[in-house]
């Protein structure tokens, strides 16, 4: 039983690992969202990256930062959406990997 308990902590471990390399991983991701002239870049960390705007925005200086601001929050919308949708796969395959012996039989039960 504590050889089970053993390989089941060390999995643990490489899943933790695992996790911090899919963490960085992540933050690489971008999402680029265009918006009536305003183009915004946005990483997986939620960091602006870049911003262009139309000429022609620069005449009208509200419909300007109208447009910036929805442009910023659909690209945080979609890096968000793009990092869930990875993120769980990522945990998916993680966990498929895993052998839990009769540990998997115990937390199958809880559910």
């Amino acid at each position: 039983m504590f050889g089970n308990l053993q390989d089941l902590l060390s999995q643990f471990g490489n899943m933790q690992e695992k996790m911090k390399q899919i963490q960085e991983e992540l933050k690489k991701e971008k999402a680029e969202v265009e918006v009536g002239g305003v183009k915004v870049i946005i990483n997986g960390a939620h960091q602006v990256q870049e911003i262009k705007i139309s000429n022609e925005l620069l005449q009208d200086k509200e419909m300007l930062e109208d447009l910036l601001i929805t442009a910023v929050n659909r690209a945080q919308e979609e890096v968000a959406k793009q990092l869930q949708e990875k993120t769980a796969k990522m945990q998916q395959d993680l966990m498929s990997g895993m052998d839990l012996g009769n540990f998997g039989d115990i937390f199958n039960k809880l559910k």
